[in-house]
């Protein structure tokens, strides 16, 4: 995430955010960044995004978790960023713009579906097992009685979070998505997605092709042929009525 910012900035020095680049960001918070000075000019962005934050149930887990945290008084921990409001206004103004967005950064969304993943799995070994309270310790190579037996749990559970669909298996997960997202004159789009399972598909090729309407100057070429084009510069405007272009005629 601060690489990517220090790039950021480094583009923009050195003035490459021209339609002529194109850059491919590794991360996954390309919608937390501020693109105003590269939409505009027709840059060339394409990244993935581990949260669609246009999915229906993120939509709702994030609407709680806003909710939760301006009914608290919270920091804006959610986007990773430290705000200092020197007036009202200011926090008013970035309330309202938080609002908007409605998205959330990829390592607090993996630490949300991470909890309550831990949290699903310690529930259902509860049903079977009588958890005991025990001191642990990091000095002495003794496991927990029902770590196993959790570690299980965990690796069964399947669980649609903020990052997606989770599924397990050996200990990895193998069930998740990244969307590939393209930079637009208005906004960050969809432009197709990523699989461990189908690899990548896209959606929108055309988005990858299209011209736009850049500021460019156009080079035309001719060559002088006899009876094709005539050199104006040899001709005397004033005397001529009618001009023969083989085989058109102009008047």
């Amino acid at each position: 995430m601060i690489l990517s910012r220090l790039v950021y900035f480094k583009i923009l020095r050195l003035q490459m955010n021209e339609y002529k680049y194109h850059y491919l960001f590794t991360s996954f918070d390309i919608e937390l960044f501020d693109l105003e000075d590269f939409k505009y000019n027709f840059v060339n962005i394409t990244s993935y995004r581990l949260v669609d934050v246009n999915d229906v149930a993120v939509k709702e887990i994030l609407k709680d978790m806003e909710t939760f945290k301006y009914d608290n008084n919270l920091s804006d921990n959610t986007t990773r960023m430290n705000v200092d409001f020197k007036t009202h206004d200011e926090k008013s103004m970035f309330n309202e713009n938080y609002r908007k967005r409605r998205t959330i950064g990829t390592e607090p969304a993996l630490v949300f579906d991470s909890v309550n993943i831990f949290a699903v799995g310690l529930q259902t070994l509860e049903q079977s097992y009588t958890l005991r309270l025990k001191n642990m310790t990091c000095s002495e190579a003794e496991p927990w009685d029902g770590g196993l037996s959790l570690i299980n749990y965990i690796n069964s559970v399947e669980w649609r979070g903020l990052t997606g669909p989770i599924q397990f298996k050996e200990g990895r997960r193998i069930q998740f998505k990244l969307d590939l997202v393209k930079l637009k004159q208005h906004s960050i789009v969809k432009v197709g997605e990523w699989s461990p399972q189908s690899r990548l598909n896209i959606t929108e090729p055309s988005l990858f092709f299209e011209t736009g309407s850049m500021n460019v100057t156009l080079v035309v070429i001719t060559i002088l042929h006899a009876q094709k084009i005539l050199n104006f510069s040899k001709i005397c405007i004033q005397t001529f009525q009618d001009i023969l272009l083989e085989p058109f005629f102009y008047r």
